[in-house]
């Protein structure tokens, strides 16, 4: 052996360096982590807006939709009443012409 076992532990071995070495990897592995993480937040909130602007888009399309369909409706009810007046005059008016529709 030619190392003398009475000498101190930090005289044998200098592990200074290698342990800031290691500190110095650590920390540069948590700052790329928190780069990526970042990045990541980034892109995500970026991709939420996307998808909230798309959805509100989709609702006001089936807000406008409900809204014209129901306007449609309406309409066509508003006919249809029309309709069931002339009916009924017609059917009066020839009731007069041909006593077997009177009724």
């Amino acid at each position: 052996m030619s190392e003398e076992p009475t000498k101190e532990m930090s005289q044998k071995y200098d592990t200074k360096p290698t342990i800031e070495t290691v500190l110095e990897r650590i920390e540069a592995m948590r700052s790329e982590m928190q780069a990526s993480i970042t990045e990541m937040r980034s892109e995500m909130q970026s991709e939420i807006k996307a998808v909230r602007v798309e959805t509100q888009v989709g609702f006001d399309r089936v807000e406008s939709l409900g809204s014209s369909t129901r306007a449609e409706v309406l309409a066509m009810r508003s006919e249809f009443l029309t309709l069931r007046g002339d009916f009924r005059e017609l059917r009066h008016a020839l009731g007069e012409h041909i006593p077997s529709l009177k009724a």
